[in-house]
């Protein structure tokens, strides 16, 4: 949770705060191209490194509950931060390999393209970017399924269901309709 507590500060810290200045300041690619290079690997990497530590987590979450063995040799001593490498390596793909966004003040947004006239926008899609997307709903919600279930059959032996029990299973419904309807989107 601390792990993806700090990549959602710095992603959150781009797209809104940085987002706001480059607005106030009437900035584009070409007015501060550096700048909005930077931070736009920065954001797609933090998020990105944001979405993999997601399924860390999703993943540590159904392993307690359902595969203590699992759980210990997977996560068990300092693989912990084993694991965590995968999303940081991850980010820095993502970061130093994929095209970045680029701040649009006119739009006050981030774009692959520039709207530079006399480019074709296709020349700057980015498919892993896409890839991530796509994968991030299908996964998320195919790991909260079984995430689910098994809370669901946990919760039918015990007599009523605690308070904790009915939030988390309140939380991965939300989180699985939410991403559902995303998707068809």
């Amino acid at each position: 949770m601390i792990s993806l507590g700090a990549y959602d500060m710095v992603a959150i810290s781009i797209n809104s705060i940085a987002s706001g200045y480059l607005w106030l300041s009437g900035a584009n690619y070409c007015t501060d191209p550096t700048t909005i290079y930077a931070l736009g690997c920065l954001g797609v990497g933090f998020w990105c490194g944001a979405c993999l530590n997601c399924f860390v987590l999703v993943i540590n979450r159904l392993l307690e509950v359902s595969n203590k063995h699992w759980l210990h040799m997977i996560y068990g001593g300092n693989r912990t931060y084993i694991v965590l490498l995968l999303p940081f390596i991850y980010s820095v793909y993502f970061c130093f390999f994929t095209p970045p966004v680029l701040f649009n003040s006119d739009h006050m947004a981030w774009f692959f393209f520039t709207y530079a006239p006399g480019y074709d926008s296709n020349q700057y899609y980015s498919v892993p970017h896409t890839i991530n997307n796509l994968l991030v709903v299908m996964i998320t919600c195919l790991l909260y399924v079984p995430y689910s279930r098994v809370l669901l059959s946990l919760s039918k032996s015990a007599t009523r269901l605690s308070w904790a029990q009915k939030s988390v299973f309140q939380q991965s419904f939300t989180l699985f309709s939410t991403e559902l309807s995303k998707e068809k989107l």
